[in-house]
């Protein structure tokens, strides 16, 4: 997207002024372009990339010339939609889908915690856009499981790891691997 930032007076009238101005945004892995001068009093950056699907997304335009400083304004509320659903996201126990993060492990938070062998556990897998923001409304009637476990037990057999996606998500419980290091497909 483009912003074009504006020096104004105390009236909002368009004021000449050559100083330097960035932007600023509560989405922490948007995508924002270098500071910029006000050539005459008005710049655009291009390339201003929202991460998080969000109804919040506050955007700031802050004076970068080092003092004194013009007042600072905030567009804010500015929702942000998700994109269309590109990819799944596997959500292992101990981590937390992370809307918008575009840095590794990417879509996730938190540390998985190691399932050991023979023990049950579950895992969430959720459909999103290309910054890893739930897409809510896929649905998706047959999606394989599978792992790379020669010996894991259902639902790693071929008859029954299918499931089915309703609104963008599903959860399986009672996977139960058997031999160390595996990895889980989706």
């Amino acid at each position: 997207y483009s912003v074009t930032v504006r020096s104004v007076d105390q009236f909002w009238n368009k004021a000449i002024d050559g100083r330097s101005v960035r932007l600023q945004a509560n989405d922490v892995y948007a995508t924002i372009p270098a500071p910029q001068v006000l050539g005459g009093g008005e710049t655009t950056f291009a390339g201003f990339v929202p991460s998080a699907s969000t109804g919040n997304l506050t955007l700031s335009a802050i004076d970068n010339s080092g003092g004194p400083f013009l007042a600072s304004q905030i567009a804010s509320t500015i929702t942000v939609l998700t994109g269309p659903a590109d990819r799944m996201v596997v959500v292992m126990p101990g981590q937390t889908l992370v809307p918008g993060k575009t840095v590794a492990p990417f879509g996730l938070g938190g540390t998985i915690s190691t399932p050991t062998a023979t023990q049950a556990f579950g895992v969430s897998v959720y459909a999103t856009d290309s910054r890893y923001n739930w897409v809510q409304g896929v649905v998706r009637p047959s999606i394989v499981l599978t792992s790379n476990d020669p010996f894991a037990s259902n639902p790693f057999q071929p008859a029954t790891n299918n499931f089915a996606m309703s609104n963008g998500s599903f959860t399986v419980f009672g996977l139960v691997l058997r031999t160390a290091l595996p990895t889980v497909r989706v």
